[in-house]
């Protein structure tokens, strides 16, 4: 072969090579611009605002202006920038881990590799003619270049452009983990740091992320916390903002349980839980004070019970809470009982029943409706009864049904009616007291005895007198001369006087005249009654000073009962008297009231919540003051002129809540960790992506074939296979990056957490007795017991990464707030049974003064009679009477009737 012939044959392969590298180098996009570039090639993570929220894109391939670089414009932030300003501005590339962001004033600044941002522009800036720009008119020329790498974020258009707000982060590789915890915080919102957790629990942002999760909790429940206290002073706080700070509280102290914010917010709120109860707390006392004072106030019921409600909806697990849910609910079930018993009753036609159930809570009946209409029926029983028994001229029954009426439902009907009944009752009686008065006068008038004719008239009441006064001046002349004479005699038999007896005499010599004088004023009979007021009024002078001087105090209601005596006589010796009154006046203010000296003692070895015993003292005081009968209470120690009759003595034997946990140790599992486990679904697509590249390389081997001897229209056709099998790889390639190529796999492992079951036990035992200070002379002991048992589970050592659905559960209360409770109820429960024992003293008294008079100790008898008199309201009781009995006829003292609180 001729050097021609081969020099011919090797222009003719190396023009075929040229083809087969020209279609080679099309088909693989070589005459990209690209292609050709010197630029280092960069990968970013472009984040931007999408349009579901914080979106990103990586890229690969990256530049901005066909540039990796850009130019530093830190010293020309001032002015204008022209085209020789430009061209003056140094340069700075772009490297992995640098920082290029657009600021909200349009404004480009980098930052590589942490460090100071700077400001800058984009490279290849064109300026025409005399053009200067603004720093960010200069980045709006910036072009960002670059081929998006699946998978991305959110990626509806392509590449981003660099708008405001648009930040690249420049990374060695695509890193979805990095770019989907930096789209996590820049949306910096709770689900999109959830969902980066749960899916990337392994991150080496798992931290930050937890953190950053912790303080968007914290955040949410600090706004919701500020919206419970803008409407806490409102009359519809929101409990549901309280719950739902309560709940991110918890979330977020799931997630970092040391966190100091966290703390501080869970302090927060359980400050607000405790203000709640506090209030629930004054509510309940109001509603207790209400019923103990017979007054409106069933609304400080249902208020405790809705404030207590919403603590125990917000947590239920708060000590202090559950104490108070116990209280209220004891309150409202008692009188939820009362009122469906009454209910029943009064259907039954039970109306005493009915009215002893609902009793206590009559002053609620227009406050609960369903109370009102019971109060109603019993009224209206009561009052048709009342009625009926006045048309029958049954003027006594008629009385009690008007009363229970009353005492019912107070009503001007009901008032009305009772008054007219018991007018009605009195012209009655009255008329029935003069007949028989008339009848008993004229007996004695037949025989004589005018005295106790006139008398037996004059001494009815003036109700009945009015009846009987021509009677009275028919007999007022007789009366006269026999009241004169029997003066006469008494004085001649009694003067001077000598002892009780004669006092008795000269005191009915006194009253003899006194009464003729009031029917027939004459001199001479104010003259003696005159000399016989001086006698009596120094002979009761004298009889006080002994009874005064008797040791102790024994004698001090005799002594004062004598000064009364003697200053009802106007005698010369009045300012004797009143100075004797004066120096018995500390005594008689301690020995006319029950007198009583309380000390309480704490004999616990070790106190829980110091001066409990004081708080004792203090409420026993308060309520005896409170009682029915007038009482003196003085604190021990307390400074006083005069001892107190009776001593009460208590002590606190056990004050103390104890805790018994139960610990167990429980078996759950957590994520550890993750292992990669090949992707089916990426094998299959890869499969595809080698096939399809084998299908081209045939198309190109094809088409290789045929460039130099085919025709036109089959390398047309072998053209269109190549471009068939490139689009095929290209889709085959798109589908293989888009599915990972192992599968996360999640590794749980079993580990130990502790569940601690505390059994609490509250106990306040206390005691007390009282007795008489002079003899010390105690009454039995009366033992107060109080106890109370509840139980709280917690979980401990729970790992937030559980997966098994245990959560850390519950806190260990303060025992002193557990324990405030049970005290509330001790003293609740001390106070009612001293308040009974004191109120019982008034009969031991009367008892004493009995014992006395039948040993025949007179004077003893007497002052405890006068004591007894004292501390116990007015009423024609027996024992009233046999003590007024017993006092005339030993004492004849006048002003005796007239004892009372």
């Amino acid at each position: 072969m001729t050097s021609r012939v081969v020099l011919k044959e090797a222009m003719s392969g190396l023009k075929s090579l040229c083809g087969i590298v020209l279609i080679v180098v099309l088909s693989l996009g070589w005459f990209a611009p690209q292609a050709f570039s010197k630029e280092p090639s960069l990968t970013a993570i472009a984040l931007y605002d999408g349009p579901t929220g914080a979106a990103y894109v990586q890229l690969g391939e990256v530049l901005i202006n066909g540039k990796a670089e850009l130019r530093d414009c830190s010293q020309a932030q001032g002015a204008a920038i022209d085209k020789s300003v430009y061209g003056k501005l140094p340069k700075t590339m772009l490297v992995v881990g640098g920082v290029l962001e657009r600021g909200s004033d349009g404004v480009l600044r980098y930052s590589a590799s942490g460090g100071a941002a700077i400001c800058v522009v984009p490279a290849n800036v064109k300026f025409e003619h005399n053009a200067s720009f603004s720093l960010s008119d200069l980045a709006e020329q910036a072009a960002l270049r670059g081929t998006p790498i699946a998978p991305s974020g959110d990626l509806p258009g392509g590449v981003p452009p660099l708008k405001k707000g648009v930040k690249l982060v420049f990374v060695a590789a695509p890193n979805i983990d990095l770019a989907e915890f930096l789209r996590a915080q820049r949306a910096s919102d709770i689900a999109v740091w959830r969902a980066f957790i749960a899916k990337y629990s392994t991150s080496p942002h798992a931290a930050d992320s937890k953190l950053a999760l912790a303080l968007l909790y914290v955040a949410a429940g600090e706004k919701a916390l500020d919206a419970y206290q803008r409407s806490a002073a409102t009359a519809s706080p929101s409990y549901a903002d309280l719950k739902n700070a309560k709940s991110q509280a918890d979330l977020a102290r799931a997630l970092l349980p040391s966190l100091d914010t966290v703390t501080k917010l869970a302090d927060e709120i359980r400050g607000k839980l405790a203000a709640i109860t506090d209030k629930a707390r004054t509510e309940l006392d109001a509603y207790h004070a209400a019923l103990t004072a017979h007054a409106p106030g069933y609304v400080h019921l249902q208020n405790a019970k809705s404030l207590s409600d919403a603590v125990a909806g917000i947590d239920a697990e708060f000590a202090p809470s559950q104490v108070l849910l116990r209280d209220v609910l004891k309150d409202n079930g008692t009188y939820e009982s009362a009122l469906q018993s009454a209910t029943s009753a009064v259907s039954a036609k039970q109306i005493d029943k009915s009215f002893a159930a609902v009793q206590p809570y009559r002053a609620f009946a227009t406050e609960d409706p369903r109370l009102g209409a019971v109060v109603d029926a019993i009224y209206g029983y009561h009052m048709d009864h009342g009625a009926e028994a006045g048309q029958a001229l049954d003027w006594k029954t008629s009385i009690g049904e008007f009363e229970k009426a009353e005492s019912t439902k107070d009503t001007p009907e009901a008032r009305d009616a009772l008054k007219h009944a018991q007018e009605q009752l009195v012209v009655a009686q009255d008329a029935a007291a003069v007949r028989a008065a008339l009848e008993r006068s004229k007996a004695f008038e037949e025989q004589k005895d005018m005295l106790q004719a006139y008398e037996t008239l004059s001494s009815l009441p003036a109700s009945q007198r009015a009846l009987l006064t021509d009677d009275l001046k028919r007999l007022a002349p007789a009366y006269v001369l026999s009241a004169v004479q029997a003066s006469k005699d008494r004085r001649k038999a009694h003067e001077p006087i000598q002892g009780i007896g004669d006092g008795y005499e000269i005191e009915n010599a006194y009253t003899y005249l006194q009464r003729a004088f009031d029917l027939q004023p004459e001199d001479t009979f104010q003259d003696t009654m005159s000399y016989l007021g001086e006698e009596l009024s120094t002979y009761f002078l004298s009889q006080a000073k002994r009874y005064l001087e008797k040791p102790e105090g024994s004698g001090t209601e005799l002594g004062w009962a004598y000064l009364q005596e003697a200053l009802s006589y106007k005698a010369s010796n009045q300012a004797a008297v009143r100075d004797a009154r004066v120096g018995a006046e500390a005594a008689h203010a301690m020995h006319s009231k029950l007198s009583i000296e309380v000390q309480f003692r704490d004999s616990t070895s070790l106190r829980d919540s110091p001066g409990f015993a004081s708080q004792l003292e203090n409420a026993i005081i308060t309520g005896m003051e409170a009682s029915a009968i007038p009482i003196k209470a003085i604190r021990f120690g307390e400074s006083t002129t005069v001892k107190p009759d009776y001593r009460l003595t208590g002590d606190v034997l056990q004050h103390h809540i104890s805790d018994t946990p139960t610990i167990e140790s429980m078996q759950s599992q957590f994520f550890a960790s993750e292992r990669d486990e090949p992707n089916d679904k990426w094998n299959k697509a890869n499969r595809d992506y080698e096939a399809a590249s084998l299908e081209l390389q045939s198309a190109q081997s094809a088409l290789q074939g045929v460039m130099a001897k085919g025709s036109k229209k089959v390398i047309a056709e072998n053209q269109k296979r190549v471009i068939d099998g490139q689009k095929k790889v290209s889709a085959a390639h798109v589908l293989l990056d888009e599915i990972p190529k192992s599968l996360k796999v999640p590794i749980n492992q079993p580990y130990n957490y502790t569940r601690k079951t505390i059994d609490y036990n509250e106990i306040i035992q206390l005691q007390f007795r009282i007795g008489e200070a002079l003899n010390g002379q105690m009454m039995d002991v009366v033992p107060i017991s109080k106890e109370g048992h509840s139980q709280i589970v917690v979980l401990e050592g729970v790992k937030a990464e559980d997966t098994q659905g245990v959560k850390p559960k519950g806190t260990v209360p303060d025992k002193n707030e557990m324990l405030a409770g049970l005290e509330n109820t001790a003293r609740d429960a001390l106070v009612d049974a001293v308040r009974a024992r004191v109120e019982a003293l008034p009969g031991a008294i009367f008892a004493g003064a009995k014992r006395k008079e039948e040993d025949g100790d007179v004077e003893g008898a007497a002052e405890a009679y006068l004591r007894y008199l004292h501390c116990t309201p007015e009423s024609d009781s027996v024992e009233r009477n046999h003590a007024l009995a017993y006092l005339k006829s030993q004492y004849h003292l006048q002003s005796v009737s007239g004892v009372s609180h």
